[in-house]
């Protein structure tokens, strides 16, 4: 296994991302940190949340993910009578915001509607993924370019982009996705799936038509800073919750992963259960399911993972854990199991087709997020 860094990307941004430094006033206008985290008031946390989000999507995005959002409206909700949708409940599955623990959680007038407002905590991979997102929410040209790129590499790779019309309609892209149904057997006694929370939720979903007229998936996983310790997840009091729920789509014949050559043992299924093994084996079992039931999930006949995480993050792409006889390389150890492939890219390379399309248009956005997030990443790095 190659050896970590000394520093952790999480310590260098919070020096670099700090009420003392030159950027922050540009980033959070006069907010002075100092937000309550676990009990204490912490510099990298904003006192106002909502200035985490950018400005020119701030309003829409904290609208979105309190159920008022974009393409909500279209979607028809509420529907009449019990369906299978979202969970069997008949109606959208409310949208989770993130917190870090012991974060406070506060709320704001936004349009006139009382808000949760985002977290605080300027190392939110959430926040990023927002941050990086949004925008395309309403542009199909933007999101197509995108796509097209991530997709190139593919025998029969995207033409355009099509809205992901899974919660909501209209929208290219969509946050926190749970699925037309209860795929994994997480939903409580109510039924329901809460988006973000307590279920394997997605942190954003694209669609797009390919070149040979099928209709594919991109299943979003978005990383900032994040660190895992090796706990696995398949020891402890929840550890027959865990095997009831996984352990059969995991090792079914049509599961889409590819254990020739390892064979599923305990010891493999026991790294299986570890992060980031584990979030990236549920959202791909959740995929797999998802396309398996197209009229619910978009018309979508297929799947790929794309893990956005920066490049400057080397304890999590260069030493996690081994997995299946091999270690440290997160990329190499995921695709030598995941019978499709996935993508992992950095975010400023997966957004700069759309932000070479039309840069007048973009230059604010993609402004924002070289100075607060590519830049300092870089500079971290280093």
């Amino acid at each position: 296994m190659k050896h970590a860094p000394k520093r952790t990307l999480s310590n260098a941004l919070k020096l670099l991302l700090h009420p003392s430094a030159p950027l922050w006033g540009e980033l959070f206008a006069a907010d002075k940190g100092g937000g309550m985290l676990r009990g204490k008031p912490r510099g990298f946390v904003l006192a106002d949340p909502g200035l985490n989000l950018w400005q020119g999507i701030r309003d829409d995005a904290i609208l979105y993910f309190n159920g008022a959002g974009k393409g909500s409206a279209a979607a028809g909700w509420p529907r009449p009578g019990p369906g299978k949708g979202d969970g069997g409940s008949g109606r959208p599955p409310a949208i989770h915001f993130w917190h870090a623990p012991g974060e406070a959680l506060l709320r704001a007038r936004v349009a006139g509607l009382d808000c949760l407002l985002p977290s605080g905590h300027v190392l939110s991979s959430q926040v990023s993924c927002i941050n990086h997102l949004f925008p395309l929410v309403s542009d199909g040209q933007a999101a197509g370019a995108v796509l097209r790129a991530l997709s190139r590499d593919w025998d029969d790779p995207i033409d355009e982009a099509l809205p992901v019309d899974i919660h909501e309609r209209g929208n290219y892209v969509e946050f926190e996705v749970v699925g037309g149904g209860s795929y994994l057997n997480e939903a409580g006694p109510s039924g329901l799936l809460t988006r973000g929370a307590r279920c394997t939720s997605l942190d954003a979903v694209m669609k797009g038509r390919t070149r040979g007229g099928g209709t594919a998936l991109f299943l979003i996983e978005w990383k900032y800073v994040e660190r895992y310790r090796e706990k696995p997840k398949w020891d402890g009091e929840s550890e027959s919750v865990r095997r009831a729920r996984y352990h059969a789509l995991l090792t079914a014949d049509d599961a889409p992963f590819d254990f020739s050559g390892t064979g599923r043992d305990a010891r493999l299924l026991s790294r299986l259960f570890t992060n980031p093994y584990y979030e990236l084996m549920r959202q791909t079992l959740l995929g797999h399911r998802m396309t398996r039931d197209p009229g619910s999930n978009g018309g979508a006949t297929s799947f790929r993972h794309a893990v956005i995480v920066p490049d400057a993050n080397r304890w999590l792409l260069a030493s996690s854990g081994p997995l299946a006889g091999a270690g440290g390389d997160l990329a190499g150890n995921w695709n030598a199991i995941a019978k499709t492939p996935a993508v992992f890219i950095d975010p400023e390379r997966m957004l700069e087709p759309a932000s070479s399309l039309d840069p007048d248009r973009h230059a604010g956005w993609i402004s924002y997020l070289r100075k607060r997030y590519w830049d300092p990443c870089r500079s971290a790095a280093q």
